[in-house]
């Protein structure tokens, strides 16, 4: 989103919240999706802590409104998580992450797409953190689970083909690398055909 666009959204979100707090109260469904949306303008933004502060912000208002397993709760915990791993802070985002995984697959089952995208979320955090097993196992299941419920020719069953060919480049199987690569390159172009 260019600049200009984020700017007079997020001017559009503050007003937004300020009518809605001053006719639903602090602790509305609206008031944390509003909180939300303000969140993921400075997260694109690349303003971090503004972002996690407006996520964290909107947990604990829907954490209040819908308890613990619903999916709303379940967003804000991703959103919360996601911010957490952009800026390096792997624990928390792991906490998070595992809590969102938890939440989904109660409410959404084993295998949905946001279970799949989960895990490949935790499989990049043990990634970076060169932990390349339990990272491969992750990316396996996380592509198991996005082709079952996507179809082989997604961009999200491509993007983890991707990160398990940067995997095995990292490890030096360049082979194996090469292989996953193209496989992911006649998913991207199938996408694009459409």
């Amino acid at each position: 989103m260019p600049r200009a666009e984020t700017n007079k959204a997020l001017e559009l979100y503050i007003e937004a919240l300020s009518i809605r707090r001053a006719i639903l109260g602090d602790e509305h469904p609206d008031v944390a999706t509003t909180l939300n949306n303000i969140g993921r303008v400075h997260y694109l933004e690349g303003a971090y802590d503004d972002a996690l502060e407006k996520y964290l912000e909107a947990l604990r208002i829907r954490r209040i409104v819908f308890g613990e397993n619903h999916i709303d709760v379940a967003a804000s915990v991703h959103n919360a998580g996601q911010t957490y791993h952009q800026t390096g802070e792997y624990v928390k985002a792991m906490e998070l992450y595992q809590e969102f995984l938890s939440t989904a697959r109660t409410t959404l089952g084993y295998e949905h797409r946001d279970v799949a995208i989960m895990l490949k979320c935790i499989a990049q955090i043990h990634h970076e953190k060169k932990e390349y097993e339990k990272a491969m196992e992750l990316y396996t299941e996380a592509l198991r689970i996005g082709r079952i419920t996507l179809g082989d020719e997604h961009p999200e069953v491509a993007s983890t083909l991707n990160k398990i060919g940067n995997l095995y480049c990292e490890r030096g199987n360049y082979d194996a690398a090469l292989k996953v690569y193209q496989e992911g390159l006649k998913v991207e172009q199938s996408v694009l055909a459409r």
